[in-house]
């Protein structure tokens, strides 16, 4: 990997991805330039909840913040909403 490159961060706020923040902070992962969430629509609120309280005021302890790439963003969605409830079209 080359030095002058950018890490550009696909942030998926799983359990993996919370993992890797933890490795970031202890130094054994790098960095990233920057980290982006895509915003699905479709997270449980303990997703944005643990997000907020933990690894955001981890990252910018680390000089970081999340950009949020809205679901507004989005052209096509997996789901269809009908009568209330989602249901996926695959």
């Amino acid at each position: 990997m080359q030095a002058d490159k950018p890490i550009i961060w696909s942030f998926g706020a799983g359990t993996q991805t919370n993992a890797m923040v933890i490795l970031i902070a202890q130094g054994k992962l790098p960095l990233p330039d920057r980290i982006v969430f895509a915003d699905t629509g479709g997270e449980m609120t303990e997703v944005w909840d643990y997000m907020n309280a933990y690894t955001r005021p981890l990252l910018k302890s680390l000089g970081r913040e999340i950009e949020i790439a809205s679901h507004s963003l989005a052209t096509v969605d997996l789901y269809k909403e009908k009568d209330g409830e989602k249901t996926l079209l695959i």
